[in-house]
C-alpha cells in the first residue's frame, strides 16, 4: 500500500523493525515499497520506479475478501502457499497537517493513504480463513498479507460506506 504511517507511540515497534530489517534509522519522509525497499519519499522518479518494479513482480498468495458488516469487517483469506501476518489496517484518503518544525515549518501539506490503526490479526498458514474484527479507525481499511520476511502477498481495500 502507498502512503505515509503517521508515527505514533503504538507503531514505535513496526517503525525500529523497519529501520532494523534496513540497517539504518527510520527517517522522514520515509516510503517503504513492498515491505522490502526503503528509500527517500520525495524523490518520486525513484519511487515511482520501486513501485513499478513491485507491481511487475507482484504475486498473491491467496484471494480476500472484505464485508462491512456494522461496526465489523467480516474477512475471508482463501487457501494458497507460504505464510503471512494478517494486517488490518484503518487509514484516510487526503489528510491535511500543520507541520510546526524543521525544513517544512509553518507549511499545511496534504498526505494520501495516511495510516491511523494497524492491526496485526494473527497468522496466515497457506488454509482458509474466515474471521471478523473491530473495524479500525480511519475512512477506508485495508487487509494485507505479509511474508515474515516484509514483503506483501496479498492485499484488499474495502471503501467506507460499502
Amino acid at each position: 500500500m502507498e502512503g505515509c504511517l503517521l508515527v505514533r507511540r503504538r507503531h514505535e515497534s513496526d517503525r525500529l523493525a523497519y529501520a532494523n530489517q534496513f540497517g539504518s534509522v527510520s527517517f522522514t519522509p520515509q516510503l517503504v515499497v513492498d515491505g522490502v525497499r526503503s528509500l527517500v519519499g520525495s524523490r518520486r522518479d525513484e519511487a515511482g520506479a520501486a513501485i513499478a518494479e513491485a507491481r511487475a513482480h507482484a504475486s498473491t498468495a491467496a484471494t480476500i475478501s472484505l464485508v462491512s458488516t456494522g461496526n465489523e469487517i467480516g474477512i475471508t483469506i482463501g487457501e494458497g502457499k507460504g505464510t503471512a501476518r494478517i494486517l488490518l489496517v484503518g487509514f484516510d484518503r487526503r489528510h491535511r497537517s500543520s507541520i510546526a518544525r524543521g525544513e517544512n515549518g509553518g507549511r499545511t501539506i496534504v498526505q494520501a493513504n495516511v495510516v491511523r490503526s494497524l492491526r496485526d490479526l494473527g497468522s496466515w498458514e497457506g488454509k482458509p480463513v474466515n474471521l471478523s474484527a473491530e473495524r479500525p479507525a480511519g475512512e477506508d481499511f485495508a487487509l494485507i498479507l505479509q511474508e515474515p520476511a516484509g514483503r506483501i502477498v496479498g492485499a484488499a481495500r474495502l471503501r467506507a460506506g460499502t
